[in-house]
């Protein structure tokens, strides 16, 4: 059976998952502390394996620790998608800046060797810039790239850095907050 898009995002934005996962380990949790009292109510008794039972109760223990790890990773992942989604990541939808347009923005990226710029979108906060490698003890800068977030950018693909940011911000107006960490007013 194939899954839909929506139905897959929809079953990453719940905690539904988690919680049914959180209940059948704390139930597996309490089997496994509480086995022998269990077992003994249903006349079960187990004298003859009991250093078996031992070793397989403390793998199961340890078993049971990574999956409450993954699980508590799975609850703030959860969180995170969640927080994203809702678009007010960082406040953004209070921020103000001023705006720029596409062409603007390009110039200033081809005409600096390092710049960060923190741009507004429609959903969240995005970091775009221009990054360059310089000897250590000269002052030429080579080997520039541009980046938007974590994704890099040659110099032969600035169309494509700029279609990017196009469709991220949902046209040729950019609302700029910052440059170089210094707010735009």
């Amino acid at each position: 059976m194939e899954m839909r898009k929506s139905e897959s995002v929809d079953k990453q934005l719940s905690y539904k998952p988690a919680i049914i996962e959180l209940v059948e380990l704390s139930a597996t949790s309490l089997f496994t502390i509480y086995r022998i009292q269990i077992l003994s109510f249903f006349g079960i008794h187990m004298r003859k394996f009991c250093l078996v039972d031992k070793l397989l109760c403390c793998v199961m223990m340890f078993l049971m620790l990574y999956f409450f790890d993954q699980l508590i990773l799975d609850f703030f992942n959860v969180h995170e998608k969640r927080k994203k989604l809702k678009g007010d990541k960082r406040g953004c939808a209070e921020l103000k800046g001023k705006q720029y347009t596409l062409d603007e923005i390009s110039k200033m990226l081809r005409e600096s060797d390092i710049i960060e710029i923190d741009i507004k979108t429609s959903t969240d906060i995005i970091t775009i810039g221009a990054s360059s490698d310089c000897e250590q003890d000269g002052w030429k800068f080579f080997d520039k790239s541009y980046y938007i977030e974590d994704k890099e950018y040659g110099l032969e693909q600035e169309k494509q850095l700029l279609d990017d940011i196009r469709y991220m911000c949902g046209g040729e107006s950019i609302t700029v907050l910052k440059i170089d960490g210094i707010k735009v007013k």
